[in-house]
């Protein structure tokens, strides 16, 4: 189902409750898309009743309150989008267990506190963006053991303290790390300036057809606004960012 782009409001409901049962040679992944609407109020929980979502996006919406502790069933979910909107609370532990994660956006909001350690457990992200909120506590140096597939890194203005791990040097496909406007401290890591994923030309990401998947990335002050959608992959280097802040 795809309602985004619209100028819906109100509370989240009425929306479809459960996945069919179809045949292989049917299937169709699970899709709900409600992004860049003006729905308010929190998330229902109805929508822990579709276990069998794949993709959901609830981003430039007003939704308030906390990630429901049911979302915890949601084990099926490769992309999900929270971003820009009025959630707080803390970020849950189960979080770390939804270990089919490929795409993780709780940037912009008013998520506070620690990350969990289990946090740090979702081997297949590949974009983990948290900017914009008010988390705080250290990157773990276990990152790169257990984050190995970071393609987009971004922890922007939050109150982020102690250094820049050095595991993060042996990412071999990082190419965005923007921990910009945090409190760490430190010097910065002898190999950093030799991330591979940062002078190779790679495609950046690639999703499947219909979906969205938005960067903004802080350039000299200015926010800019990246998306591929699922049509063209995204490809940049460092390089082309470098040309780009001549003209900024």
């Amino acid at each position: 189902m795809d309602l985004s782009h619209n100028n819906l409001s109100g509370p989240l409901t009425n929306l479809p409750i459960g996945g069919a049962n179809v045949n292989d040679e049917d299937f169709i992944e699970p899709v709900l898309y409600l992004q860049n609407n003006t729905f308010i109020e929190w998330i229902p929980r109805s929508l822990c009743k579709r276990t069998d979502l794949v993709y959901l996006d609830l981003s430039k919406n007003r939704l308030t309150g906390e990630i429901p502790k049911c979302f915890k069933n949601l084990q099926n979910q490769l992309f999900l989008r929270l971003s820009s909107n009025r959630l707080s609370g803390i970020v849950p532990s189960f979080i770390g267990h939804m270990s089919s994660l490929s795409s993780l956006n709780l940037n912009d909001n008013n998520f506070s506190g620690e990350l969990p350690a289990t946090f740090w457990n979702l081997s297949w992200l590949r974009v983990l963006d948290l900017g914009d909120n008010a988390l705080c506590g250290k990157i773990p140096e276990s990152i790169r053991e257990k984050m190995k597939s970071l393609v987009v890194f971004r922890l922007h203005n939050n109150n982020f303290t102690r250094g820049i791990p050095q595991s993060l040097c042996a990412n071999i496909y990082l190419q965005i790390l923007d921990v910009a406007r945090n409190n760490l401290t430190g010097t910065i890591p002898h190999y950093l300036g030799e991330l591979q994923g940062m002078v190779i030309n790679h495609t950046l990401l690639t999703f499947g057809e219909g979906t969205e998947e938005r960067l903004i990335q802080v350039i000299k002050g200015v926010s800019l606004e990246y998306m591929n959608n699922g049509l063209l992959s995204l490809t940049w280097t460092f390089q082309e960012i470098n040309l780009l802040e001549t003209y900024l």
